[in-house]
């Protein structure tokens, strides 16, 4: 997997994951806004749909596969590893940030690896499937989203709130207006929260 590093100053890093057609530079933007002085570590996904770049394949929108996806999760899992080893990095804390697609993979490592991981922050995801979510309580999550997403309804995205409450998440919620954008008001508060953890 691909990835790019930014050295920061001080003990915190960026573990950034990009939507569908985007690649490691995508999210620096925010990360730039939330902690210019933090390790930025850009990754980027393996499939390719029609050329744009994701984190695991899909038959159609929403349509995903699940095989593929879990498979993809264990890479990433073992890439954020490798890369925290390499470049020494064990004793930062770490805080996986993901749009769309990203804040997908960001889901399926909640699944997959609960509690692995402490802070995550997921713009935009959808609902990967309509089940529970592992125990989650040492986990730190931020979850932007709107009701007027085109790739969620309304019911999905309260199911998926639902299930990581259920899961006794430490569970922060940023509603927003503009469908699937990222609005500058969600990035406010993405840094107010960030500055809280």
């Amino acid at each position: 997997m691909n990835y790019k590093i930014k050295k920061g100053t001080n003990e915190k890093v960026f573990i950034m994951f990009h939507g569908t057609g985007g690649d490691a530079d995508s999210l620096l933007p925010i990360s730039n806004h939330l902690d210019a002085n933090a390790t930025y570590i850009g990754l980027e996904g393996n499939v390719l749909e029609y050329g744009a770049r994701r984190f695991f394949k899909r038959s159609a929108v929403g349509v995903y596969d699940y095989a593929n996806l879990l498979d993809e999760t264990h890479i990433v899992s073992e890439t954020i590893d490798r890369i925290i080893l390499e470049h020494q990095l064990s004793d930062k804390k770490i805080y996986l940030i993901g749009y769309s697609n990203g804040a997908n993979m960001i889901q399926s490592l909640l699944k997959v690896y609960p509690n692995k991981y402490t802070y995550m922050i997921l713009l935009h995801p959808s609902l990967l499937k309509d089940e529970s979510m592992p125990e989650l309580s040492q986990t730190n999550i931020f979850l932007s989203t709107s009701y007027d997403d085109p790739y969620s309804t309304k019911e999905e995205i309260n199911q998926l709130i639902n299930h990581l409450k259920n899961a006794n998440s430490n569970l922060t919620i940023q509603m927003t207006d503009q469908g699937h954008s990222i609005t500058q008001k969600e990035v406010t508060e993405l840094k107010k929260w960030y500055e809280k953890h």
